[in-house]
């Protein structure tokens, strides 16, 4: 089912989305969150040789580089970053905007208790390899963690489960259970429900 914009808009407003409060800052005091964790689960998967979809680090193109930043940031910015990252990075833009959905609740300011940041909760570490200078910046957030979701989906042969569990636990952890560790299953599950909620509203 094709969703207008609008759709869209109250669909990110009823889940209880904070966008619209957030005006863009140099990295100071951020607003707390924690993402959700545990229950049970594990799909098996056999990964292939790490290999990156994308050599190099990530990009922010002219149109983008203001959005979020002078002005809260919009449903129309969201999209914009989603669409462009998700087809440079050939992920699905309702995968990256279901993790940005659980991760950090479209606020760009988020920080968990880990330390992870912004839209997509970096982790500086990470971050810094990706080539995110400011992970509070939303365009380059989205780019580093659209680049890592796209490496993670191809580490692990297409397996969506396994990637988006790996994005959150690491593929360390989701190689040593074979499959989706048991503290990452609920937020496995809540990140596909989204997807499958989305699927559409990015297309015109």
């Amino acid at each position: 089912m094709r969703l207008t914009m609008a759709a869209l808009f109250g669909a990110l407003l009823c889940t209880g989305c904070a966008y619209n409060t957030h005006v863009y800052r140099p990295p100071v005091q951020s607003t707390r969150f924690r993402p959700a964790v545990p229950p049970t689960d594990a799909s098996r998967v056999h990964p292939v040789a790490y290999s990156p979809v994308h050599h190099g680090r990530i990009g922010v193109p002219r149109e983008l580089e203001g959005v979020g930043i002078d002005r809260p940031l919009t449903g129309h910015d969201i999209r914009a970053l989603v669409s462009f990252y998700g087809q440079r990075y050939g992920v699905d833009p309702a995968l990256i905007l279901a993790v940005m959905k659980v991760e950090s609740n479209f606020s760009p300011r988020a920080v968990s208790h880990a330390g992870a940041c912004g839209l997509m909760q970096l982790m500086p570490g990470t971050a810094r390899e990706l080539g995110v200078t400011d992970v509070f910046h939303p365009a380059q957030n989205v780019a580093g963690g659209t680049l890592y979701l796209a490496r993670m989906l191809r580490q692990f042969d297409g397996n969506t489960r396994c990637a988006v569990a790996a994005y959150n636990a690491g593929p360390g952890n989701v190689r040593k259970y074979g499959g989706v560790p048991h503290f990452t299953t609920a937020f496995v599950r809540r990140v596909l429900d989204y997807r499958d909620q989305y699927a559409g509203v990015i297309t015109e």
